[in-house]
């Protein structure tokens, strides 16, 4: 159980990571390039394609637990998977409160 709640607040980290450090920086274009293409055209498609990878900390943190807890645990359960991607976002939204002041 220790570990699950480990994973969930290493994918938290990254995801505020991805969303501040590297958005500035290092991946500057890669945003840029998001918003062109996809974050300008709301009520479309391209909304749900913008907002988990671009456009939405908790999207994006939401799709790093839902993915990558299939990596994490070899034996499939879906109200462990539903957990965790929850505790990741939480974890997200504290992180964000606490290190956005």
């Amino acid at each position: 159980m220790l570990n699950f709640i480990f994973e969930a607040l290493l994918l938290a980290t990254v995801s505020w990571f991805y969303h501040t450090i590297l958005k500035d920086d290092l991946l500057s274009k890669w945003f840029l390039f998001g918003y062109d293409h996809f974050g300008q055209y709301e009520d479309t498609w391209k909304e749900y394609v913008y907002k988990p990878v671009w456009g939405c900390q908790y999207c994006t943190s939401g799709q790093f637990a839902l993915w990558s807890y299939l990596y994490f645990n070899e034996d499939y359960q879906l109200f462990y998977h539903i957990a965790f991607i929850t505790l990741t976002t939480i974890f997200t939204k504290i992180i964000w409160k606490y290190l956005e002041q």
